[in-house]
């Protein structure tokens, strides 16, 4: 197939995945609009098109695994034995298990990599700095808060009619 030099990789694999059906709605949206305006894509689609729908056309086909090659068959038996000694047997599954636990152990040890992040002075002071910056602001705020709750909140919705309804309950008394 002749591909235009100017038809680049990617817009080529978005032609194949648009007329194989595999491509996502946008994908399938810029091509759409790329056939429109170039003739050379719109060919390549429908090439790759008709040799979707020729693939999609073809029927899959039962393979019976009795009527395999005798070399197959000895190494499958061969393989169903040792299966069948690991996972049938309680020692096999004991050496299994053991296998299984000294494997991940050993890929632990081995991909074990120590990926500390080294950082340079200068940043390190600039997070200092910044770390103080947010402190301080967080303690302004806390300040401020502090300072509302005692004289607004405190004082003129606690303290005032807390204070007015004693003088009613004196007045009254008397």
């Amino acid at each position: 197939m002749k591909i235009d030099k100017q038809i680049n990789e990617n817009t080529i694999n978005k032609i194949i995945r648009s007329a194989y059906g595999d491509a996502s709605l946008t994908e399938k949206l810029e091509i759409f609009i790329r056939i429109l305006l170039n003739k050379e894509i719109k060919n390549i689609y429908s090439e790759y098109r008709f040799t979707a729908k020729e693939i999609h056309s073809i029927k899959l086909e039962n393979i019976e695994l009795n009527n395999l090659p005798n070399k197959n068959k000895e190494r499958t038996n061969n393989f169903n034995k040792i299966i069948s000694f690991i996972l049938l047997r309680p020692i096999g599954i004991s050496y299994a298990s053991i296998v299984l636990v000294l494997g991940v152990i050993i890929m632990f040890i081995l991909f074990d990599k120590n990926n500390e992040i080294h950082y340079t002075q200068a940043e390190i002071l600039q997070a200092e700095q910044d770390v103080k910056y947010s402190l301080a602001i967080i303690g302004k705020v806390f300040n401020e808060t502090e300072k509302k709750l005692k004289e607004d909140i405190i004082n003129n919705k606690i303290r005032k009619p807390i204070k007015k309804g004693f003088e009613i309950i004196n007045t009254l008394y008397k």
